[in-house]
């Protein structure tokens, strides 16, 4: 953080010097977010899933023109 010129580290990277904090929060944060995304989900109906493809399809596109 010295390039930022913080004094110190924020309060949301405190515990990450030490390595199995740091490895539970590998697998546990990421899980956790898996875990709420699937069940906070709405069935589409058959119809609408290819919306849903068409879309993922352009934000693809979208990040694609943006990336070098």
């Amino acid at each position: 953080m010295v390039f930022l010129n913080y004094p110190k580290l924020p309060w949301y990277w405190h515990g990450f010097d030490m390595f199995w904090f740091a490895a539970l929060m590998v697998i546990l944060v990421p899980g956790l977010l898996g875990l709420l995304f699937r069940l906070a989900r709405i069935p589409l109906p058959r119809h609408r899933r290819y919306l849903s493809i068409i879309t993922q399809a352009m934000d693809v596109c979208a990040a694609a023109r943006f990336l070098p």
